[in-house]
């Protein structure tokens, strides 16, 4: 939209603004659809009060959430620290249905936050602003209206990561959304604030529950304390009804019998494991420095010295997993790379990892377990997984790291498993070109869409990432096993949404 066109769209309201702040607008919300942002000042309550109380940024950022809601997307959530201020701020658009503001504050305080501050901007229900008061007594069906929420929240005692509050609330609120639908607003309060009966229970006599960190479909991690030793670990928590499920409470158990096995400095280490009352937990090291996905959001693309040192940390955690324990990750990610407060990596979460015995398939219903925008070809395909799916994994994970470009974005989930079959992907030198070339050509070979091009394993990757870098010489048998990059096709651009998608059926890619 021009400014010229959003200074008629706002005196349409009979409202206005200057023409810099209107070109500013224009300029920060330039990938917003003009609809949307018409639509925008068209609805918004109390247009004048609004543009008076909002700055030009924030107007922005409401547009940027209001631009992820969709038919299947009815909630979208943002969270950033209160420069200046403790706490943080978290910003919700969604759709306004009744009871959703209860809801949503009652999932705030279950989850142990305070609310300093809160700020409500809401929609008008009929498209057009200047006709809404004529047609709030017409009969029939009208679209609900949507809503902008801020908050200002403090974290008390224990700080939180506004990613990990983000990624709980928004699990919350997708199972409330679901009962607001039906008009069941009890039942969606329920879901939105819970009550957690495990936090300040100690677990097998030395693991006090201390507070919720997130919460998923299968279970929940708390922040515990390791009485007998007073120091932090996480404890995971399956859901009831997951515990007494065979293939969950089997996919659990076994992540805990890798776990208690291995010998690595770069795999998180498990301190016990047990039921109670009939959920089964583990208790695990705590890594207070978050994951790689968190951290890149806060402080962007990291120092090429720093993503060096991950990539080879990761390579070695890899080549533990696959050649000493036999397994594969299957879900290698950035959100699975944890950090130490040295920021010394760790692989994590080997929930969904297999026996490497070249002949994994898809689940028997149907569904190819990861993460869609890091799994590979084969993994996309159904095909039988072995040590170089995870590679190509790996290589994905840095691609999106070191570019903040996820390689095979796409607005559906059927179009990524796609672009991943086929390996329709940028070279990270063309997307990201101050990325060191020996960095670039591991990664670049890391992705290779055949497997037979990949690095075959995680050593020989590690080895030819220790010549690049200058550790030690190049042999013989890695200087002759340069693959030749095939031939790519320019990507779509990337598309912003909560594609937050770890199980998808094989039908979806057809």
């Amino acid at each position: 939209m021009t400014p010229q066109a959003l200074l008629d769209c706002l005196q349409h309201r009979g409202a206005t603004v200057s023409a810099d702040a209107a070109e500013t607008l224009c300029r920060l919300t330039g990938d917003c659809d003009d609809e949307l942002v018409r639509t925008h000042f068209n609805r918004v309550r109390r247009l004048e009060s609004y543009l008076r109380d909002s700055s030009v940024r924030q107007i922005a950022g409401h547009l940027e959430l209001l631009s992820k809601l969709n038919d299947q997307q009815l909630v979208t959530i943002a969270g950033r620290e209160n420069d200046g201020h403790d706490g943080f701020l978290v910003e919700i658009a969604g759709v306004d249905l009744l009871g959703v503001s209860a809801c949503i504050t009652g999932s705030l305080a279950e989850m142990g936050l305070s609310i300093v501050g809160m700020d409500v901007v809401t929609y008008l229900p009929d498209v057009e602003a200047e006709d809404a008061d004529s047609h709030r007594e017409t009969q029939g069906v009208r679209r609900p209206g949507k809503y902008i929420m801020t908050f200002e929240v403090d974290e008390g005692d224990h700080p939180i990561d506004p990613r990990e509050l983000v990624d709980s609330l928004r699990t919350r609120l997708k199972a409330a959304y679901w009962h607001l639908l039906r008009g069941d607003v009890q039942r969606a309060r329920h879901e939105a604030d819970e009550p957690d009966e495990l936090l300040g229970r100690i677990i097998d006599g030395r693991f006090r529950i201390d507070r919720h960190l997130t919460r998923g479909g299968m279970g929940t991690i708390y922040l515990a304390t390791q009485l007998d030793l007073q120091r932090p670990v996480i404890v995971k928590v399956l859901r009831p009804e997951c515990s007494l499920d065979p293939v969950v409470s089997g996919m659990f158990q076994r992540e805990a019998n890798l776990l208690a096995q291995t010998q690595s400095p770069h795999v998180v280490h498990i301190y016990a494991t047990g039921k109670i009352d009939d959920r089964i937990w583990m208790a695990l090291e705590y890594m207070v420095g978050g994951d790689v996905e968190h951290w890149t959001a806060r402080h962007g693309v990291p120092p090429f010295a720093l993503a060096a040192q991950w990539l080879q940390e990761s390579l070695s955690g890899l080549e533990y997993i696959h050649h000493d324990a036999g397994v594969v990750h299957c879900d290698i990610k950035p959100g699975n790379l944890l950090l130490d407060a040295g920021r010394k990596l760790k692989l994590g979460d080997l929930g969904l990892s297999q026996m490497d015995q070249g002949n994994r398939q898809p689940d028997a219903d149907g569904r190819i377990r990861g993460t869609l925008w890091y799994i590979s070809p084969e993994q996309a395909r159904g095909e039988p997984l072995d040590a170089r799916s995870d590679l190509f994994s790996l290589g994905s994970s840095f691609y999106h790291i070191l570019s903040r470009v996820r390689p095979f974005d796409a607005s559906a989930p059927a179009q990524i498993l796609a672009r991943v079959s086929h390996g329709e992907c940028d070279p990270l030198a063309r997307i990201a070109p101050d990325v060191p070339a020996g960095i670039a050509t591991v990664i670049e070979r890391l992705m290779q869409p055949d497997p037979i091009r990949r690095y075959q394993n995680a050593r020989v990757a590690l080895a030819d990432l220790h010549s690049y870098l200058g550790v030690r010489p190049v042999r013989d048998s890695l200087a002759t096993a340069e693959a030749v990059p095939p031939e790519r096709t320019p990507p779509n651009p990337p598309q912003q949404g909560d594609l937050e998608t770890t199980q998808v059926r094989l039908s979806s890619s057809g």
